[in-house]
């Protein structure tokens, strides 16, 4: 089993950093470069609408995340302390794929997360927000 625990600030330097940091860490779980590919994605995504939805782009914000993998499913638990997310209807995007300069401007974060987990809660307690994500890695 492999779990690791990071906590960053709501930056997007930071979010950076904790994606070279996991990229380094898949690829020494020996994690194929499709499924490593996948996660880099639904991290950074999912960290970044924190970043700019839940804090506002204030850098001040606290962002812990907990990562484990174990008999092939990857679990991803993310917390955070500030504005709570209202809208959790995920759009169904409508787009050319190959025409990159005309992608839509909103809902594309969550749309790419829902297509590459298999699960994925988003809670709201007292003190904090939650986003579990998980996906299976079987190659």
């Amino acid at each position: 089993m492999l779990k690791k625990q990071f906590t960053l600030h709501s930056t997007y330097k930071e979010v950076m950093n904790f994606n070279s940091e996991m990229k380094n860490l898949y690829s020494l779980s020996k994690l194929n470069e499709q499924h490593q590919k996948e996660l880099e994605i639904v991290q950074v995504e999912s960290l970044n609408n924190i970043v700019r939805h839940s804090y506002l782009a204030k850098p001040n914000g606290i962002i812990q995340v907990e990562v484990r993998i174990e008999n092939n499913i990857w679990e991803c638990i993310i917390k955070d302390y500030g504005i709570s997310r209202t809208f959790f209807d995920v759009p169904d995007l409508e787009f050319d794929p190959a025409d990159i300069q005309n992608l839509p401007e909103g809902g594309m974060g969550l749309f790419l997360i829902n297509k590459l987990t298999d699960f994925n809660e988003y809670k709201i307690f007292d003190t904090h927000n939650e986003f579990y994500l998980r996906k299976n890695i079987l190659d």
